[in-house]
């Protein structure tokens, strides 16, 4: 689910995320990394431009893509659109459980040390997690709450750094007894630094390498898409607003480094580079005691940047449970728009992640994910602007190709450079490759129902003995309808206590609980209660929808006609249809012909066909109030057809591979059709197979749109229809009950 619009991001939130996720400990670390080797003032100032520069063009690529797909987990989305599942896996988990828990690891281990300067007795890892478990109860308390937690703390941060420079510039300008001329550290002459122009160029483009860990995380507003409003104009300007901001200030806070300290002295004791070049300053600055006080500024300028960084984390693992990459339970969302269980698990990575490596290490495993990283993000553009050239974008890349060309240059130039600076590094990045690869199918959620569980419920099924009249539903379609909800909803309102529904993959619960309230216990797959009540149930009523032989009732209320056989003829889809269909003790039909047919049909012995008749058709003979659900799709087609009648036009389910849900009728075919009928007082409307709901209806406003979406109950359609026209088999039975004209057709 995405966020509703009350929860909305605005413009000025959205910039607040780009800054805060991107301004924290690199403005003040990152340049003594490589001034020292530049020893030229401009140089260092041209590679922190540079770095800007390539986080722009990088930024102008994920603009375009997040405002044509604003979906919370931004690039996780791109890269399933463009190159599917397996690369979205790697790529969302690389991102999210990993790439971001390292630098957020990072951050916490860094804000530790700084308030452990602070209060001497306090222990680094304690304050790290106080601060983790601080921030884990801000953005617990809901979206809007962290959200404003962020922008105020974003206005501090932008504050201390100016002050910084509006003092650091002061301090330098007015006495003589500090710094150095500025002139001299912007240009020292030195012959030493006398090098070619492609010489310059190389090092200054290895040193914005380093410069550019100070701009990660500009993409955070990206994977936030779906709860940014109007993402098409929003993310875009935040990008270049964030963006802009950032690269002014961090050239601001260098020009103030190397006033105080030219850039060949830019090395520590060690003879390395100065690692915390922000407090050496303060001191030259102003001496110990002032720099002491850096360490408070640290601390406030890294809490917005670690509390923002658990926020996006949180959403790239939300969104990869929602498409069934990891268990369920991480994809859910609370009522205040958090994601609870991927927010919990996040933090308890991190405190994980700090406590087990050193700092070196989680830099080089944040160098390896990069590495595997940039590539397929930079190369999706491509690929979708081919795939789906006709999706709205309302913002696209300006000088495309250039632009994105230049991104996937440099992505495979850093590869080049990363490997030559470390061989290791190359084999180190397809490691990473493979163990994600291989984890895959463990963390799956539907691979734990299909495999382990199944197993596992089916041994303790034999053991645990089962409780008299308890019952549970296994729910894993889009909607809750058919025999299954007509079933469920007689026996709620007969009364019984003892009733489940057990949410199979990612099916929202809203639904269910609009529906029925309490009276029911609505249960999720991921949740180990959930298998103990499946457990002890005496009945277990499913959809089509095998479990592994349980040693339960298993009733089968799919309407199952015998026209259906005709799809298993070839013996390999007989044997497994067959083998399916001997898990069922139970399955219904329609009518004791039906029973008989079916018995036939399947294989199968008379008794565990029953003559129910199909409760989903109770609502077309029968004469009863309809739930207050039903009654609202009953009204709005009505008002839809304003006194005309309905001739609904619904195929059944086709491969994906066909361009076509629908047959495929030329434009004039379809517009002589609904003059046809038009002349003879009838309305047009279309419904596809449910498995084909994302698909696009034929564009003509003359036509009803009947979708599952519209009307997730058929029945209710049928009951509104006075021309049916349908190959699909149990729409087809289940409108004789009417009596009206029906026209059948079976071109495949």
């Amino acid at each position: 689910m995405e966020s509703t619009s009350k929860n909305k991001l605005g413009l000025f939130s959205a910039s607040v995320i780009v800054f805060t996720t991107v301004v924290g400990a690199g403005v003040f670390t990152t340049t003594g990394h490589f001034a020292a080797d530049l020893g030229e003032g401009w140089a260092i100032l041209a590679a922190v431009a540079l770095a800007g520069l390539m986080a722009f063009l990088s930024a102008l690529t994920s603009a375009e893509l997040s405002a044509m797909i604003p979906s919370s987990g931004g690039e996780v989305v791109f890269v399933r659109r463009a190159m599917g599942a397996t690369a979205s896996f790697v790529f969302g988990f690389l991102a999210g459980p990993i790439t971001w828990t390292i630098g957020s690891a990072f951050i916490a281990s860094t804000m530790g040390k700084h308030l452990s300067n602070l209060v001497p007795w306090l222990d680094e890892t304690v304050a790290a997690m106080a601060t983790l478990v601080a921030l884990l109860l801000v953005h617990l308390n809901g979206l809007k709450t962290g959200v404003v937690f962020n922008n105020v703390t974003t206005i501090v941060k932008v504050v201390l750094i100016l002050s910084f420079i509006i003092i650091g510039i002061g301090a330098l300008g007015i006495g003589d007894s500090v710094g150095t001329d500025l002139a001299v550290a912007l240009n020292s002459g030195n012959e030493q630094n006398s090098h070619s122009a492609w010489e310059w160029l190389e090092k200054i483009f290895i040193a914005s390498l380093y410069a550019g860990f100070a701009f990660a995380g500009f993409n955070a507003v990206v994977l936030m898409a779906g709860e940014i409003d109007n993402p098409g104009k929003n993310i875009p300007r935040s990008l270049i607003v964030g963006l802009g901001v950032i690269t002014l200030l961090y050239l601001l806070v260098n020009l103030v480094f190397l006033w105080a300290t030219p850039a060949a002295e830019m090395i520590g004791a060690d003879g390395e580079g100065i690692p915390d070049l922000g407090t050496h300053t303060a001191r030259v600055l102003f001496g110990d005691q002032v720099a002491l006080m850096f360490d408070a500024i640290f601390v406030l300028v890294l809490i917005p940047t670690l509390s923002s960084c658990l926020q996006v984390s949180s959403r790239i693992t939300w969104r990869l449970a929602q498409d069934g990459e990891l268990p369920e339970a991480l994809g859910r969302m609370s009522e205040k728009g958090t994601p609870k269980v991927a927010l919990l698990l996040q933090v308890l990575l991190v405190s994980v992640a700090f406590l087990f490596f050193e700092k070196q290490d989680l830099l080089l495993l944040s160098g390896l994910c990069v590495l595997i990283l940039d590539f397929p993000m930079a190369a999706t553009i491509f690929i979708l602007r081919k795939k789906e050239p006709e999706t709205p974008r309302p913002f696209l890349v300006p000088l495309y190709p250039w632009v994105p060309l230049i991104r996937v240059a440099l992505a495979v130039y850093t590869a080049v450079v990363f490997i030559m600076k470390k061989p290791t590094n190359g084999p180190a990045a397809l490691a990473v490759l493979f163990c994600v690869l291989l984890l895959r199918p463990l963390l799956a959620s539907r691979f734990r129902l299909n495999s382990i569980t199944k197993r596992i419920v089916k041994m303790l099924s034999y053991v645990i003995p089962a409780k008299k009249n308890h019952w549970i539903a296994i729910h894993s379609d889009k909607h809750w309808t058919g025999n299954q909800r007509a079933f469920f909803d007689y026996v709620v309102n007969r009364g019984e206590k003892n009733v489940s529904i057990l949410i199979v993959g990612n099916t929202s619960d809203t639904e269910l609980r609009s529906m029925y309230g309490s009276k029911i216990n609505i249960l999720r797959e991921a949740e180990l209660r959930s298998w103990l009540t499946f457990i002890r149930a005496e009945a277990v009523f499913t959809h089509n929808f095998a479990h592994g032989d349980l040693h339960r009732h298993v009733i089968n209320l799919w309407h199952g006609i015998p026209l259906k056989a005709i799809g298993y003829l070839r013996p390999n889809r007989s044997r497994s249809f067959l083998k399916k269909l001997s898990q069922y003790s139970l399955l219904i039909s329609s009518s004791s012909i039906d029973q008989y047919a079916m018995a036939a049909a399947f294989k199968l012995p008379v008794s565990k066909v029953i003559a129910s008749g199909l409760p989903r058709n109770d609502m077309l003979h029968i004469d009863y109030p309809l739930p207050d659900d039903l009654r609202s799709y009953d009204l709005r087609i009505k008002k839809s057809l304003n006194g005309r009648k309905l001739a609904l036009f619904a195929p059944t389910f086709r491969d994906f591979r066909l361009k076509s849900k629908f047959s495929h009728f030329s434009k004039d075919e379809l517009n002589e059709f609904i003059s046809i009928l038009e002349d003879k007082g009838y309305a047009l409307g279309i419904r596809g197979h449910h498995r084909h709901d994302d698909l696009d209806l034929p564009q003509d406003e003359r036509l009803i749109d009947c979708s599952g979406i519209e009307y997730p109950e058929m029945q209710i359609l049928i009951k509104n229809t006075d021309l049916f026209i349908t190959d699909y088999s149990g729409g087809f039975f289940d409108y004789l009950i009417m009596n009206k004209p029906l026209i059948s057709f079976a071109p495949d």
